[in-house]
């Protein structure tokens, strides 16, 4: 039987107890360095930010539990002031215990509304003032068609963008430049201040062209639901040894001396890898090819037939590489290689068993030297897995662990992530001197990919001062396991300056970490921020389906709505941008009456009563 606890006895007990947290988030202050680089305006930031880390290492369930029990602050709130937080529990239970408050004496805390206005100052350093109505700022991709469509920056702005990113891994500076100009006009006509987020990219790791010559091709003209023909199938006549045109439809290469004679309304005739009669009629002659059209599907192997009555018969031997993609099903094995051009698709029999390995280059050949056998390797934001059976110095075998049941394909261009694997530092480039200087003079924050450590801050924010672009803000993505891992000490090096973000880039720390916990990585990386009183930038398909193909599904909803707790959500580009920052928009109006970082805010229930 559980012995009853004296009530008075109880509360003397938690009172020790958190007397005890509150010494030891003191004393870890004493045990740092002293905050010699820190920017005057993250002085008590940086201080809070350590008693956090403090409080955060112990294991306070059990108090935060009897706390709550007797109607006291569990300190599940206490992140923008740790150590005030702990102060006035400890006050509440000194006078019920009949306690000597001289003991709750110096130092002097960060206060409840201090903390609370060093977040929303910071942020205002940052992004500027908010939009009347709602607290968190967004920001918007800017797709490359920006740069030719003023009226699409105009609408942008006009509906809600605070902040327009650049993402410097597309586009060249002439569109950047475009996009920019573009921002500034429509600034001066709206009247409304739109901040400039240029995106610096890391070294993304990803698959090399997939040029592979296919074994047939396949013809197929547009039919209705009736299986009538609308439109016939094009058909490019290409010179056998020539270059294939970039905007070709079906390439099919044929000897330069049939291009010469052939005229409109010539036709080819073939029997298909079917065996069924077939025909391409001549409907456009061109210079270095013909168009043709074939009315009903074929299957051209590299064994077929072509016939024309005034010509010689001629054997195809084989086709124009195209860029493809490679089918991987669980338990094929795939080669990572150093050769970019190295592509080749698996070859499987009737019962899907790959009886011939594919092979994809990859962008990066330093990565090899790293590799170990049983290190994971995902492709194309974790749509295929598998795990590493076999390394060389310039290459790998892998096998898929992880695909659709009918095969996932694999592109060119697709990111690797290797979550595994321990990268050294400089494989990630650091900024370029060019590329830096011309964020420096156009944009008014940066985003920087791929940081990892303190070491790798510390040598880009000594790039951005040599080329005097401190005044820029300066954003941290934070994209990689390392990376979170070593925030705590990212915040504190990065809080030299008085321009700080954060950027929780949920598509990457998903593959990295695991999809199983990025709610509990995003929820620590909030937390851990709004301590050192950074302002947050949520990022990652925030209502990516809507942007897209025009309709929301309810999950991306439902997190739209808790992106409120950040000081920024990032939406991506997509055909439907403007339906979705309008309803972006909409759902912060709505959930700034309602929430307020980790706080409900118990505004009236709308409810019909009797």
């Amino acid at each position: 039987m559980k012995r009853i606890q004296n009530p008075d006895q109880e509360l003397a007990n938690i009172f020790q107890a958190l007397l005890k947290i509150r010494s030891d988030v003191i004393q870890a202050e004493s045990l740092k360095s002293e905050f010699h680089f820190i920017h005057p305006a993250y002085q008590k930031s940086a201080q809070n930010l350590v008693h956090y880390l403090a409080l955060r290492h112990k294991d306070i369930l059990p108090i935060q539990v009897q706390l709550s029990e007797k109607g006291l602050s569990s300190l599940g709130r206490s992140e923008k002031h740790v150590l005030q937080s702990i102060n006035s529990v400890l006050a509440i239970l000194a006078r019920l215990i009949n306690s000597d408050p001289k003991i709750l004496e110096a130092p002097q805390p960060l206060d409840f509304k201090e903390g609370h206005l060093l977040l929303e100052q910071h942020t205002i350093d940052l992004f500027g003032a908010p939009a009347h109505g709602r607290k968190a700022r967004i920001m918007v991709t800017l797709p490359s068609e920006a740069a030719q469509d003023p009226q699409l920056i105009y609408n942008l702005i006009e509906k809600g963008m605070d902040c327009a990113r650049i993402n410097c891994s597309h586009d060249d500076e002439k569109k950047w430049k475009s996009m920019i100009a573009h921002i500034r006009k429509a600034e001066k006509s709206l009247k409304k201040k739109c901040l400039i987020l240029m995106d610096l990219p890391g070294e993304k790791i990803r698959t090399g062209p997939i040029l592979i010559e296919p074994e047939v091709i396949k013809i197929k003209p547009l039919r209705d639901v009736y299986g009538r023909t609308l439109r016939a199938a094009q058909v490019q006549l290409v010179p056998r040894c020539g270059f294939l045109p970039e905007d070709s439809r079906m390439a099919l290469p044929i000897p330069e001396n049939w291009l010469k004679k052939l005229k409109v309304g010539d036709y080819l005739s073939f029997s298909d890898a079917r065996r069924a009669s077939r025909k391409i009629i001549i409907t456009k002659v061109e210079s270095g090819g013909s168009l043709g059209e074939c009315k009903e599907t074929a299957y051209l192997s590299k064994n077929t037939v072509l016939k024309c009555k005034k010509l010689k018969n001629f054997k195809i031997t084989h086709f124009h590489p195209t860029e493809n993609s490679i089918t991987l099903f669980i338990g094929d094995q795939l080669a990572l290689t150093s050769d970019s051009t190295g592509a080749s698709a698996s070859l499987h029999n009737t019962r899907q068993k790959q009886i011939k390995p594919a092979s994809v280059g990859c962008t990066s050949n330093r990565i090899f030297p790293f590799l170990s056998i049983k290190d994971r390797v995902l492709f194309d934001d974790g749509k295929i897995e598998g795990r590493i059976v076999n390394t060389s110095k310039d290459s790998c075998k892998i096998l898929i662990t992880q695909a659709k049941a009918k095969g996932s394909r694999l592109r060119a261009e697709k990111g690797i992530n290797l979550p595994d694997t321990d990268l050294p530092s400089h494989l990630s480039s650091l900024v370029e001197d060019e590329l830096l200087e011309f964020v420096s003079k156009n944009a008014d924050l940066i985003a920087l990919s791929f940081i990892k450590s303190e070491k790798d801050l510390e040598q880009i924010l000594l790039k951005i001062k040599k080329k005097n672009a401190l005044h820029l803000g300066i954003v941290l993505k934070i994209e990689t396991q390392e990376a979170f891992l070593h925030l705590p000490q990212l915040l504190l090096r990065g809080m030299e300056l008085n321009k700080l973000g954060i950027m929780i880039a949920r598509g990457d720390l998903a593959i990295e970490c695991g999809f199983e916990r990025l709610a509990e990585i995003q929820e620590q990386i909030l937390c851990l921020c709004e301590a050192a009183h950074v302002p947050v930038i949520w990022a990652t398909q925030v209502l990516e389906n809507l942007a897209k193909k025009g309709s929301p599904t309810r999950a991306e909803v439902t997190d739209a709505s808790m992106a409120q707790r950040a000081e920024c959500v990032m939406l991506n580009k997509g055909p439907y941008i403007l339906f979705a920052l309008d309803t972006l928009t909409k759902i912060l109006h709505k959930t700034n009456s309602y929430q307020d970082k980790k706080t409900s805010l118990l505004n009236p229930l709308i409810l019909k009563t009797a």
